[in-house]
């Protein structure tokens, strides 16, 4: 789901088209998603909402899309009617049928809805997860075993046993359009490192538990539980 005003290509009139459609279902859609308690992924909260609405996922996605930024164009021109004025404008009026008709319904939707409400506190709390500069996306282990030979090449001494820590990652720094945009560091780590990295996963882990246990509900956890 976006995050910012609209953006007049296909995927915003979809959303809009979406909205005026389902105009005369707004208020009730939106007094059903205050029942629903806020999830670090708004995609539960639409889940939810499914259960207890005729509207599918996508559709319901594409309404609260609609309505989300509808509600920060509200923010930013100072009331609804103002905020429906600007994406008529953005989109044009002739491309929005229906919208004239629907409009007071749509307004007093916008006008329920707030940054309470349980989408917006998904969403944000979602921007708020990886608002960082760098994101990891995978990351693994591999152990390798390195032989060394005599001074004739013919037998193998010994080896040495050692171990590389491969992270992925997302780069917020990476230029546009670049193709390449999660690249891979290699870190070497002996076995010392290694159980010092246990150590401190362990920690973590447990004052994610501690959390939890003190926060309760509140405490949502990137990523769940493994």
């Amino acid at each position: 789901m976006a995050n910012d005003a609209f953006e007049p290509g296909p995927i915003g009139l979809r959303q809009m088209r979406a909205l005026i459609t389902h105009a005369d279902e707004l208020r009730a859609l939106i007094a059903e998603s205050k029942k629903i308690a806020p999830a670090l992924s708004v995609e539960d909260v639409l889940n939810a909402l499914t259960k207890v609405s005729k509207l599918n996922f996508s559709e319901l996605q594409a309404i609260f899309n609609a309505v989300n930024n509808l509600n920060l164009l509200k923010d930013e021109y100072g009331s609804s009617v103002k905020a429906i004025d600007g994406a008529a404008l953005a989109f044009g009026k002739d491309r929005l049928p229906g919208l004239d008709e629907k409009r007071e319904k749509i307004r007093a939707a916008i006008d329920a809805y707030s940054g309470d409400n349980p989408i917006a506190i998904s969403l944000k709390a979602r921007r708020l997860s990886y608002l960082y500069e760098r994101l990891v996306t995978n990351s693994e282990i591999i152990t390798d075993a390195r032989p060394i030979f005599d001074t004739k090449r013919e037998s193998v001494l010994e080896y040495v046993i050692s171990h590389c820590l491969v992270i992925t990652y997302h780069d917020d720094n990476s230029v546009s359009g670049q193709m390449h945009n999660q690249p891979s560091i290699h870190f070497a780590l002996d076995m010392d490192d290694i159980l010092k990295l246990r150590k401190e996963i362990e920690r973590a882990i447990l004052k994610v538990r501690t959390l939890e246990k003190d926060l309760g509900d509140k405490a949502k956890v990137l990523g769940g539980h493994g």
